[in-house]
């Protein structure tokens, strides 16, 4: 493996900036002011908390399709605004009903309130408020990632899980036991003895994806010493999801396997040989081989994103991508690590992403991104310390990595002079 990770690849630029989606108005004063004025403010807030007093009211309903009208809703709010007050102060009646209808509710209700957990955390960001949500979800969520009925409801909370545990996983253990969860499902081979073994159904390969993905995720936060006891030996099971047929599978698997490398892990000492694996990762970048379903720019696609891959194997070198935002803000990243991180939120916010990334705190220190175009917003030094404490655990993170890599090159150097 190179030992050089400080070279860039290729920027590839993504524009995220949809003005139909996110579109603003003004209203008009008495005066003629574009700004509105305090009481027309005020007056809109009551309107606004008094629709969504209704949602929450509407998932106390028998009737199902009542429930899912009002989580829609929701999420829809959630989307569009991010709503920190609202959050603070009805999160526990919130955090309640969602997973009511997680236990009680039909495939489709399921899809709709995992989500809106994950939502409500991302909104609450890091702290008392996100810890409390997935202390209460994770036995349901991990069940239902396990043995859900619908492959849609199973990689719904399996992306919720991940989320939750990211923000809320001060507690070490519950996010090893999420990542526990996730790895049951990803390490399936479809057989009867696995299914009693695992305690798990066979996973789609859908859900096998999003199990890898929420998987790689949660390593992010860990400490090296924490990947190795994570992997052990097991790591030929993600050398034999390189072969898997399906291509979601595969280039989750690739992110998992290029992190890996980057922050310095032997792939040798976690049961991959590393010579198999750039041969995989040789092979996936230069195929051409038209799979059932899969269009042109797919495959070009896959050819582009394990070209990166092997890059980062080989040479240690770490794509870059810069993704524009309105106002004229980019964000960009350089590591595997903000990529996997980056890619997980752009999917679980979907239409919220920008907006999320214009406005919500907990992003911001994240990806240490700050929105020119956005609002001043004060927030109260409790807030600030929340959200500041998941970035603060990357960089610690981070840090720790890079001394384990110091300490494991003095060691070479030292043995090699004897």
């Amino acid at each position: 493996m190179g030992k050089s990770r400080n070279r860039k690849g290729g920027v590839k630029f993504v524009d995220d900036s949809d003005d139909d989606t996110f579109s603003s108005t003004s209203s008009m004063g008495a005066s003629g002011s574009s700004e509105p004025t305090m009481a027309q403010e005020a007056e809109k807030e009551v309107d606004e908390e008094s629709v969504l007093d209704d949602y929450v009211d509407s998932l106390y309903e028998k009737r199902s399709s009542t429930r899912e009208a009002g989580l829609k809703g929701l999420l829809n709010s959630f989307s569009t605004r991010v709503m920190t007050d609202y959050v603070e102060n009805k999160y526990a009646t919130l955090a309640h009903q969602f997973l009511s209808s997680v236990r009680r509710g039909s495939s489709a209700e399921i899809v709709l309130a995992s989500r809106a957990l994950g939502m409500l955390s991302i909104t609450a960001g890091a702290g008392e408020v996100s810890e409390h949500v997935l202390k209460e979800s994770l036995p349901h969520l991990a069940r239902l990632s396990k043995l859900g009925s619908t492959p849609a409801a199973r990689v719904s909370t399996i992306e919720a899980l991940a989320i939750l545990a990211f923000i809320g996983g001060v507690d070490v253990a519950s996010t090893e036991t999420a990542m526990e969860t996730f790895w049951q499902i990803l390490s399936h081979k479809g057989t009867v003895h696995a299914d009693q073994t695992l305690g798990t159904n066979k996973p789609t390969p859908q859900v096998k994806a999003a199990a890898i993905s929420a998987w790689t995720l949660l390593l992010t936060t860990l400490s090296s010493d924490k990947i190795a006891l994570q992997l052990s030996s097991n790591g030929s099971v993600l050398s034999s999801l390189l072969d898997v047929q399906d291509l979601g599978v595969r280039k989750a698997t690739g992110e998992a396997v290029a992190l890996l490398c980057e922050i310095g892990n032997d792939l040798d000492s976690m049961g991959m040989t590393e010579m198999q694996v750039v041969e995989q990762m040789k092979a996936l970048a230069i195929d051409s081989s038209r799979q059932q379903g899969q269009t042109k720019k797919e495959r070009s696609e896959q050819r582009s994103t394990f070209r990166e891959m092997l890059a980062t194997i080989e040479e240690g070198v770490c794509p870059e991508t810069s993704i524009k935002f309105k106002h004229g803000d980019a964000l960009k990243v350089n590591t595997w690590t903000q990529t996997v991180q980056l890619n997980a939120f752009r999917r679980f916010l979907a239409e919220g992403f920008q907006k999320h990334m214009q406005e919500n705190g907990l992003l911001h220190e994240i990806f240490d991104f700050v929105p020119r175009g956005a609002k001043e917003r004060t927030q109260g030094a409790k807030q600030k310390k929340q959200h500041m404490s998941v970035a603060d655990k990357m960089r610690t993170q981070q840090m720790n990595r890079k001394r384990s890599m110091a300490e494991a090159g003095r060691r070479f150097m030292n043995d090699d002079s004897d």
